[in-house]
């Protein structure tokens, strides 16, 4: 029986978490923004699923779908119309799951026409930033005008004044030089200025040079110019390259200097588990099972093992797996990952694909992933005690498959899709070494550290 204060809490996560679904919102009406909001409501509606929160009313299930664009309410209350269902028989994870797949209908449609057109026309964020802070402020100004602030440069603007690259110490010249922080004259203070501020930012008195949305977009693509390969010139420079072997709907393309806003995404404590696995300061038991995933182009099925991370806000497949299975590219992120003791988030563009594995029941399970170059180290799982292995006959618990197996998981469930496959209302058991057996759709999983 769980204690008071268990219960108290589980209420009070309850509440928090249906609070936070109430304000939830998108940005826009952008499919990006309403690929976000999907993925933020799926993570929510799987936590409160795991308080026992029911969330089969169509009242909640109506709340949620209100909070997408128009047309896609209009497409998911036409759907579920010719099911011939009830408003009673709505439930938020199968609504979910087909906002899931018009939202990704919706994007390859966009990557599409995207991609059909040339890379110049497109007018990306970052080329008109370039294009447009690379011109001198005033093409009929005098030529000292025109020069930049900091270093009196003509051959660039004070937003890309490579001398002085700071907002610190930019506004510390600003200032010890007595010039105006909004048009960067002399003879008056900012509040004096009668020029009009930063169109960015609401009209806030503040130079051009100082922005800190400016500075942002050109450091962006600094970064992007400096790290990302040019593609060869010729007649294919710029066109749209179709991945031999995958299906047409499946589009990847040589990417144009552009910047991506990156997402934030808390990443997973596995490097520091299989470290601490394999040095043998402890034995850990990753929650890793075996399920089958197939050949997006053969059709075969092969074994695959799959990781369920707890501290992580994301899943993600390994890129080997990825390209020998030919899975589809439905689109490309900015990604800033929160990594296991790192002070900086690592920044990188990532690819999304869709995959579908196969429980030990044979049901199949479709999953979104990002694709990472690699997912944890090897480590080789603890053999059970005596104790451990009597226990588990007695109880008709069978883990062979993975006692004593080397562990390499090449797909990682993160929070926001593990948890359909945790099977709650089954019971839990501790085995005398302390290691716990976790019923799941992929079996049952060990997991701990023995004592």
């Amino acid at each position: 029986m769980p204690s008071q204060i268990e219960i108290w809490r589980s209420i009070e996560a309850s509440t928090h978490l249906q609070s936070r679904l109430e304000t939830a919102s998108a940005k826009s009406n952008a499919i990006r923004d309403q690929r976000q909001l999907l993925e933020y409501l799926v993570s929510l509606t799987s936590q409160l699923r795991q308080n026992g929160v029911m969330l089969r009313r169509s009242y909640i299930t109506q709340k949620v779908l209100a909070k997408f664009r128009i047309e896609l309410q209009r497409k998911m209350l036409k759907q579920m119309s010719t099911r011939n269902n009830s408003e009673e028989d709505w439930d938020v994870q199968e609504l979910l799951a087909e906002l899931d797949k018009s939202i990704a209908t919706e994007e390859r449609l966009a990557e599409m026409l995207r991609d059909t057109k040339p890379c110049a026309l497109r007018g990306d964020k970052a080329q008109r930033v370039e294009r447009r802070f690379d011109r001198p402020q005033n093409r009929n100004a005098p030529a000292a005008h025109r020069k930049c602030l900091y270093c009196e440069g003509d051959d660039h603007n004070s937003l890309r004044c490579s001398k002085v690259r700071v907002m610190k110490d930019r506004i510390e010249f600003l200032k010890g030089n007595k010039l105006c922080m909004n048009c960067g004259k002399q003879d008056h203070f900012a509040q004096d200025c009668v020029s009009k501020g930063c169109a960015r930012c609401d009209r806030k008195k503040h130079h051009f040079s100082i922005c800190p949305k400016l500075l942002e977009l050109v450091s962006d693509h600094q970064k992007e110019s400096t790290h990302q390969p040019k593609p060869a010139k010729g007649k294919e420079g710029n066109r749209t390259k179709f991945r031999k072997g995958t299906n047409v709907q499946c589009v990847g393309s040589i990417p144009c200097s552009h910047s991506i806003e990156p997402e934030a995404v808390f990443s997973t404590a596995t490097e520091y588990a299989t470290e601490e696995l394999s040095s043998g300061k402890a034995d850990v038991f990753l929650l890793t099972g075996k399920a089958r995933i197939k050949h997006a182009k053969t059709g075969k099925l092969q074994e695959v093992q799959v990781l369920l991370d707890t501290g992580a806000d994301k899943s993600f497949i390994e890129s080997g797996l990825a390209e020998e299975l030919e899975l589809p590219i439905l689109r490309t992120v900015g990604l800033a990952m929160y990594t296991f003791g790192a002070k900086e988030p690592k920044v990188s563009n990532c690819d999304i694909t869709s995959a579908r594995i196969w429980d030990d029941h044979q049901e199949p399970i479709d999953l979104t992933l990002c694709k990472t170059d690699t997912i944890s180290g090897k480590g080789k799982q603890v053999v059970l005690s005596k104790d451990d292995v009597d226990y588990l006959k007695k109880c008709q618990i069978d883990v062979h498959n993975l006692q004593g197996a080397t562990v390499r998981p090449k797909i990682l469930l993160g929070c926001d899709q593990m948890w359909d496959l945790i099977k709650f209302p089954r019971e839990q058991h501790i085995l005398p070494s302390g290691l716990r057996i976790i019923p799941s759709r992929l079996g049952y999983l060990l997991t701990g550290k023995t004592s």
